[in-house]
Formats: structure tokens, C-alpha cells, sequence
């Protein structure tokens, strides 16, 4: 059986690519020559551009379970 359902979640999704945006910049070397706020927005910005293809309205995502399959999908916005 496949079904669909759709969650809304408006902060989830910013602070959740922040989050990993920042924990990424822990692999940055100390020394690096760019302001660490600088790459952290850089990165959140990148992560949120490619987000939004499966995102409408910027905070609802549709996911689709199939429970032959075992599977679970993310349906891109449209």
C-alpha cells in the first residue's frame, strides 16, 4: 500500500540547515581566513536553495510511504 502525507513545519527547516551548517564549519582549521559566521551563512544558504525543490511554501514537505517496498520518499514540490 502506498500513501502520502504532508507536515508543516515553519522553523524546523531553518534552524535544522543552521544547525548542520554550523557543525560543518567545525571542520574548518582554526586559522581559516573567512569569517566563521561568513561560511556558516554561505553554506545555510546553499542547503536551503537546494531544500526548497522539496519544499512548498518553504516549510511543507510531502513524503510518500510504500509499505511493500519498505521505502519512504520525499515528494519534490509542484
Amino acid at each position: 500500500m502506498q500513501f502520502r502525507i504532508t507536515m508543516k513545519d515553519p522553523d524546523g527547516v531553518y534552524e535544522s540547515i543552521h544547525e548542520e551548517a554550523e557543525a560543518k564549519i567545525e571542520e574548518l582549521p582554526k586559522d581559516f581566513p573567512i569569517s566563521r559566521s561568513s561560511v556558516v551563512e554561505a553554506e545555510a544558504d546553499s542547503m536551503l536553495r537546494f531544500a526548497r525543490q522539496f519544499l512548498a511554501d518553504g516549510e511543507y514537505v510531502c513524503l510518500e510511504f510504500d509499505t511493500e517496498a519498505g521505502t519512504c520518499v520525499v515528494i519534490p514540490k509542484g
